[in-house]
């Protein structure tokens, strides 16, 4: 488990807006969030409703966010049941650490932006969930 980031459960990240006539603009400073620094950046764009996920990591800690669109993500830590979050608004999202088992529905041409506090590794996923179960 990655023990370089103190923050060890799902929460709701609000990130620091700055509004003026042209629009606004957020941002996330993560020395909370990834005391060692975002690793990786990825992107999820949808043309239909789509269910990703369906994964857990062994290591890495995200914050993921819907810049467009509608994400529904189911997450759960081993022998819990799910908690579900609606992320449909880019002036927040979710911090997931790791061991936490996600699903997620996208709505039609959905974009969802994730950061990471490691670079991709096949070897930190965990992609069925009964391993994910046996593995607390």
């Amino acid at each position: 488990m990655n023990t370089n980031n103190s923050v060890r459960d799902v929460q709701v990240v609000t990130f620091p807006e700055v509004q003026d006539t042209t629009g606004a603009l957020h941002f996330l400073e993560g020395s909370k969030w990834f005391p060692n620094g975002v690793k990786r950046v990825f992107w999820i764009r949808t043309e239909e409703e789509a269910h990703r996920g369906n994964h857990a990591h062994k290591e890495e800690s995200q914050i993921i966010l819907a810049i467009l669109g509608k994400v529904e993500v189911s997450i759960r830590k081993p022998g819990n049941p799910p908690k579900k979050f609606m992320l449909d608004n880019p002036s927040s999202g979710l911090f997931i650490p790791s061991m936490h088992w996600v699903e997620t529905h996208f709505s039609k041409e959905a974009i969802l932006i994730g950061f990471s506090d490691t670079e991709f590794s096949e070897s930190d996923y965990i992609r069925n969930l009964e391993d994910f179960e046996r593995a607390r």
